[in-house]
């Protein structure tokens, strides 16, 4: 199957479930943003980055792409990193300099 199919599988796919979850898991990233760097913010953000990786490599692994797939993962990297940022800037994690 090229990359360019998606599977006959429908919206129901392991890499669809996982995204889902990466989703749900948003709000305990932000809930973690008064957090230091090191607990448990550092924690949410790496289980977050993981589960970007293990959805795609399931997709490709198990031939599980579909057209849900192809629209929800990119919608989902993106708000992620929009909200990593903002919690960033939210903490103050970006020194601004001083004249």
């Amino acid at each position: 199957m090229s990359s360019d199919e998606a599977s006959d599988a429908g919206w129901l796919t392991w890499p669809n479930l996982i995204t889902v979850i990466r989703l749900a898991l948003l709000p305990l990233f932000s809930g973690c943003s008064s957090a230091p760097i090191t607990g448990r913010r550092r924690v949410a953000l790496a289980a977050l980055g993981a589960t970007d990786w293990i959805d795609g490599f399931v997709a490709r692994r198990w031939h599980q792409v579909s057209n849900v797939g192809k629209i929800l993962d990119p919608v989902a990297d993106r708000v992620l990193v929009i909200s990593g940022l903002l919690a960033v800037a939210a903490a103050a994690g970006v020194p601004c300099g001083s004249r």
